[in-house]
């Protein structure tokens, strides 16, 4: 068997880039796949929900049938606070449709699946929710602090 310095060299290329082993004469050549040993893999990796893109859903006062409507957007940002917006959503029967009828700044705060929702009107704290992200598809909880003293629930759905 004769090797040249080319063929030694794309047989060393192959062998490192790609994880395959050659073995054999020129005219009989066969790879052997380098396989991780599967019972070391303890885990699965998987990504975790995220509190980032655009919420709707509803906020209720705790003992009352009412609700108000609110989207909420959240921006994707580096570290574990997020900033975004929000807005109330209301119906205008005088024109047929639906309108903002009060927006603001917000501030999520996440820790694993818990996320702090700050509402702030005019860089001031309207409200505040402690709330749990269930899944990657739904938000809620319930307020914590703010200018009323009437507990509200939050609940939101995660847009398409």
């Amino acid at each position: 068997m004769k090797l040249t310095i080319q063929s030694i060299a794309l047989t060393t290329l192959l062998a490192v880039s790609s994880g395959i082993a050659f073995f054999g004469a020129a005219d009989q050549v066969f790879a052997k796949i380098a396989q991780a040993d599967q019972g070391k893999i303890s885990k699965v990796i998987s990504a975790r929900p995220s509190i980032v893109g655009n919420w709707k859903g509803l906020i209720i006062p705790q003992g009352d049938d009412t609700s108000t409507s609110i989207e909420i957007d959240v921006l994707p940002q580096a570290g574990s606070t997020k900033q975004g917006t929000w807005k109330f959503w209301g119906y205008d029967s005088q024109n047929n449709k639906n309108i903002v009828f009060q927006s603001g700044t917000l501030i999520a705060t996440v820790d694993n699946n818990n996320v702090i929702l700050e509402l702030k009107d005019k860089g001031k704290t309207m409200m505040k929710f402690q709330s749990k992200l269930k899944n990657s598809k739904q938000l809620s909880g319930e307020s914590f602090d703010g200018k009323s003293q009437i507990k509200y629930s939050i609940n939101l759905d995660k847009g398409q």
